[in-house]
């Protein structure tokens, strides 16, 4: 309450300094000592209620100097807490007056006398003590303060006066006030924005409107492009004071802007609130017209207001009436409204708010007599509701179209021109959209003024006489009466005006030639501009008979022509009069619209067809892709299952070999030793004849093994490559089908086409002659010098030998013979053995050789599958990417679509209700 008591003190004394005298005489001393601090006359304060003496102007400084003079004898140091405060209070009354004298040096000298007093009392406790129980309206240490003020304001440096300003420190409310007044201004000066904010707000913290501050920081942080603390401050004063000039404010931060962000967007949203919960409805419509200036062109931003608009308008109760209180939202509703329609068919972000404010837009027009606008939206909710049910009362809607119409007065007469022609702009950038060219011109029609119908004359080349359109001008008052009321229109005769008529009169004359044939001829030429406009007038038909005419019309009946036709006599022009007024459209605005909506929905199905169509073309490749690829994957399993089935396929051979050769040793091998162990008996007695007896039998085995070994072996080898061959044919079918699977990827994906090649497998007889090789390095690496029979122990031979002299002393020299052979022959299973294991000491090799070429006969097979299979992968993966973003297109394309088609449907219900609405009025259709 004193704080406030105090402000208003101040703000009379501003108002008038010359009765704060007066005013001091009848206020109260503790109110008004800070008021007279903030004004620089608390030496009239002093005088009144310390000194309690009355001082002339011109004696003050005198005064005031006496006292210091009297005081200044003891030092300071020395002096009583009264004494101390009453020389403190003199120099600061002195340095107030040399500020109103102008006099700065003399006035610091005084402030700084102050500061330097206080220093003296922080040295002794006992002095602080007497300062802290200090009862009276302001201590030593709070004039310090105020002194500190006053240099700050006298200073023409500015930083040293914010140094000055924010070395204050004190509890007191107003000083607070002053200290952070001071410091927004200094800090202003400089344009610190930061701490010109944080002092601002320090004052309004205490008292929103104290000096001004708050119009003024919301001005400067406006100026400094600072606006959300520019709006932050507008809001909490608004929110205070209920002030109209922080809207305003507010509104100019909107305008100036050019960085608008959600954060902006949300503040002055947070104002808008404000405004509607303080019911300033006017300030409300203000505010919101120049925010939505400031955002509506980023689409986020957009979608943000839109959605407050639509929170804030679905409180409103549409079933009471509620809008007609509420006039103040139609202008923005009506900018809201065209932009949405604009914006939506690129902004995903609205389209789901687009219904609500159609709706809120409607009710809030009708219940404040705004008959266009709901007429408008009451239509566009109907032609919505054709499309996709709408969440909103049908029946509502329909009654309000039907009382809009109703009550509508002042319709304009006249279209200026066609608002549908906008759709030609909104289909091409939906065929842009999908990289389509339309074919649709709705050019000079659309712009056209007036209503006439227009009417084209076009004469062939061959027909050089006067226009049959003039003639009837001519001759007929009724048909040129209607064309002085431009009820008709006449066009320049040329082709390009074709699509701009609604009736095209053609000449064709009995006398040209093969009137038949200019029929058929007429008819393929006009027949892509709807036949239904033409009118084929057929001149000098006076040269036919009747019954020439009756089989005329029937050649036209039998080649199924249904044409406009008028037989001219060249003197009688009624026939062509009536045939013209025949094709005369009741409506020509829904002629022209219904002719405009036909061309526009053929456009709009063949865009619809070929998206879906290039989907399903897409989805196929997607198909052919993942087939492919699951392909590539299976022949990369088959040919690494045949390469591991081939390779145990050789080892199975190998070991057929072995077997087969085992069996040839085992069945030949004793045989030869059989036949050829009496060699023994050539020999001469000698201690090693048991070593030449095996010699010359292993010469004989020998003999036979090279003889039929190579042999042998070939053979099977020659079989085991015949059967390679089916193995490889396999191969080849396997490597057909992977090709097959190549060249249909190959057209799918033109971007890799290159990195596709066609497989080829190595050569059949190449195959062989590899393996051959092997073959054929293995039976010449077989040594020739083979041990066949095993050596005997020498343990062995000596009790041989002792046995030999014990117990077959009178054996004969026959008989030693016998048991050599004897011997030989129980060898030969050992013989066979030593020649099967020489024979195939290597074989393992010789498989980890054939394995080896296996491999490397299929390495770059496998190196291309691998690559295929990789390459696939990453086809299959683009294309299910493209199909995506194909299927989110087509779904972006047939929302755009069904825009353009509730566009289309609207316009279709205003002209059956005789109207046309068009940039805010409704015409006459």
């Amino acid at each position: 309450m004193i704080l406030k008591n105090q402000i208003k003190f101040l703000q009379r004394s501003y108002e008038n300094v010359e009765k704060f005298n007066f005013y001091l005489s009848i206020s109260n001393p503790k109110e008004s000592c800070e008021v007279a601090l903030v004004l620089k006359r608390h030496y009239q304060w002093v005088l009144k209620n310390s000194f309690c003496k009355e001082v002339e102007d011109n004696q003050l400084i005198k005064f005031f100097n006496d006292l210091v003079k009297d005081l200044s004898y003891i030092p300071a140091a020395k002096l009583e807490y009264d004494d101390l405060k009453k020389l403190v209070t003199c120099h600061f009354s002195l340095g107030e007056l040399y500020i109103q004298k102008n006099n700065r040096s003399f006035a610091q000298e005084h402030f700084e006398k102050v500061i330097e007093v206080l220093s003296v009392i922080t040295k002794e406790q006992s002095r602080l003590f007497n300062m802290v129980q200090d009862n009276s309206d302001i201590t030593i240490f709070e004039l310090s303060m105020w002194a500190r003020k006053n240099l700050g304001d006298i200073c023409s440096d500015v930083e040293k006066s914010l140094e000055l300003y924010e070395q204050i420190v004190s509890d007191r409310e107003f000083l607070f006030l002053e200290k952070n007044k001071c410091i927004y201004y200094a800090a202003k000066t400089i344009s610190d924005v930061d701490r010109a904010y944080d002092a601002a707000i320090n004052v309004l913290k205490v008292i929103p409107y104290y000096e001004n501050v708050d119009k003024d920081v919301v001005v400067f942080l406006k100026d400094k492009e600072s606006y959300i603390k520019s709006l932050e401050i507008c809001y909490n004063q608004y929110l205070k004071t209920k002030d109209k000039y922080f809207i305003d404010i507010a509104s100019q931060c909107c305008k100036e802007t050019k960085k608008f962000t959600m954060e902006y967007l949300q503040k002055v949203i947070e104002i808008l609130n404000e405004t509607l919960y303080s019911l300033d409805f006017k300030q409300w419509k203000v505010l919101s017209k120049t925010l939505y200036d400031g955002i509506k062109i980023d689409d986020i931003l957009f979608e943000g207001f839109v959605k407050y608009l639509n929170n804030m308008l679905i409180k409103i109760s549409y079933k009471n009436g509620d809008y007609k209180y509420f006039d103040v939202c139609i202008d923005i509703l009506r900018e809201v409204y065209d932009d949405l329609d604009n914006k939506k068919y690129n902004n995903k972000l609205v389209r789901d708010l687009e219904e609500n404010i159609i709706f809120y837009f409607m009710v809030a027009a009708f219940n404040n007599g705004f008959y266009d606008e709901s007429i408008e939206c009451s239509t566009k909710l109907l032609s919505i509701n054709e499309v996709h049910k709408i969440d909103f009362d049908i029946n509502i809607i329909n009654e309000i179209l039907r009382i809009s119409v109703n009550k509508l007065i002042g319709t304009k007469n006249t279209l200026e021109s066609y608002p549908w022609s906008d759709l030609v702009g909104k289909l091409k950038n939906v065929s842009e959209k999908c990289n389509m060219e339309t074919d649709i011109e709705y050019n000079e029609q659309c712009r056209i003024m007036g209503r006439g119908i227009k009417v084209l004359e076009i004469l062939p080349k061959y027909i050089n006489e006067e226009s049959i359109l003039d003639k009837l001008i001519e001759e007929n008052s009724e048909f040129k009466e209607k064309i002085d009321k431009e009820e008709y229109v006449i066009l320049e005769s040329s082709q390009k005006n074709l699509d701009l008529a609604d009736i095209s009169v053609v000449m064709l004359k009995t006398s040209s030639g093969d009137l038949k044939q200019d029929i058929l001829n007429s008819v393929e030429i006009y027949k892509k501009k709807n036949l239904s406009k033409v009118l084929f007038v057929i001149k000098g038909v006076e040269h036919f008979t009747k019954k020439e005419i009756e089989e005329f019309n029937s050649w036209l009946e039998k080649r199924g022509i249904d044409i406009n036709i008028s037989f001219y006599n060249g003197k009688n022009y009624n026939d062509v009069l009536e045939k013209i007024q025949v094709l005369h459209p009741n409506n020509i605005t829904m002629y022209r619209y219904n002719e405009f909506y036909n061309n526009l929905s053929k456009e709009l199905n063949y865009i619809n067809q070929e998206c879906e169509d290039e989907f399903l073309k897409k989805g196929l490749e997607v198909q052919l892709m993942e087939e492919a690829s699951f392909k590539y994957k299976e022949f990369d399993d088959e040919v690494k299952s045949n390469i591991e089935n081939f390779k145990n396929r050789v080892t199975q051979d190998t070991n057929l070999l072995q077997e087969y050769i085992n069996t040839k040793i085992n069945t030949i091998v004793p045989a030869v030793i059989e036949e050829n162990v009496k060699v023994v008996d050539e020999l001469k007695e000698s201690k090693n004849i048991r070593e030449e007896a095996r010699n010359k039998v292993s010469e004989e085995i020998l003999i036979w093994y090279k003889e039929n070994m190579n042999k042998l072996m070939k053979s099977q080898f020659d079989i085991f490559l015949s059967k390679y061959e089916k193995i490889y044919f396999n191969e080849l079918e396997v490597i057909r089908n992977i090709n097959n699977n190549t060249n249909k990827v190959i057209p799918i994906s033109e971007e890799f086409a290159k990195e596709f090649k066609e497989i080829k497998f190595i050569e059949n007889h190449k195959l062989k002659e590899k393996i051959s090789i092997c073959y054929e390095d293995y039976i010449n690496s077989l040594d020739d010098e083979i041990s066949l029979f095993p050596k005997k122990n020498v343990l062995k031979n000596l009790t041989s030998g002792l046995s030999t002299i014990f117990s077959k002393q009178n054996e004969k020299d026959g008989g030693k013979y016998e048991t050599i052979k004897r011997e030989i022959i129980e060898d030969s299973i050992i013989v066979c053995d030593n020649l099967y294991s020489a024979i195939f000491s290597s074989v393992e090799e010789l498989t980890l050789k054939l394995h080896l070429e296996i491999e490397s006969v299929y390495k770059e097979l496998l190196e291309k599958l691998t690559q295929y299979k990789l390459l696939s992968n990453k086809i299959l993966e683009i294309k299910k990417i493209e199909r995506a973003e194909l299927k989110n297109r087509n779904n972006e394309i047939s929302k755009n679509i069904e825009f353009v088609n509730v566009q289309l449907e609207k316009y279709k219900k205003q002209i059956l209700q005789g109207l046309v609405y068009n940039k805010g009025f409704v015409y006459k259709a």
